[in-house]
């Protein structure tokens, strides 16, 4: 019984995190995070979107555990809460687009630099 409950708890994190990355603006501010810390300001700015939509998508993605952040003065910085967050980001750039067929001909474009995490 102990084992159930400890999977259907995974398994309910699985899916925060999913529904978490089930909006393309929070992917996109993953895409940004992938480069380095950033304040709310500065997301805000690279993705065009108001501090104040930018906070409540970063909260969002905070609460599935894939950023964390930190208070500096009036500013607060996010980044990607450790290299998991990179590889699963990474791994989402390799799917291709709905409808459309996989061409290895054609990789998937570079958005974001590479990391520490991935040397």
């Amino acid at each position: 019984m102990a084992d159930r409950a400890a999977k259907t708890a995974l398994f309910d994190e699985f899916a925060r995190a999913g529904k978490a990355l089930a909006s393309g603006r929070r992917i996109e501010l993953l895409d940004v995070l992938a480069n380095g810390e950033r304040t709310v300001e500065a997301l805000a700015g690279e993705v065009g979107l108001s501090v104040a939509n930018t906070s409540q998508h970063l909260q969002v993605l905070r609460q599935a555990g894939l950023l964390t952040s930190r208070r500096q003065g009036t500013s607060v910085h996010y980044r990607l809460a450790g290299p998991e967050v990179f590889e699963l980001w990474r791994a989402l750039r390799t799917l291709p687009p709905a409808g459309s067929p996989r061409s290895s001909a054609s990789p998937p474009p570079t958005l974001a630099t590479e990391t520490s995490w991935s040397r």
